[in-house]
């Protein structure tokens, strides 16, 4: 799941929502985490 939101301002830890939109097949909105930042091996 790329798309993701961060919930917070600034350069404070805030928690990450990671999402999958189907919308054309479905009309659904899957969360598939919230939480702290996750690794990320691409940085």
């Amino acid at each position: 799941m790329q798309a993701h939101l961060k919930i917070g301002r600034g350069y404070t830890v805030a928690p990450r929502l990671h999402f999958y939109e189907d919308g054309p097949r479905s009309g659904k909105v899957y969360i598939g985490y919230l939480g702290p930042h996750l690794r990320n091996t691409l940085t």
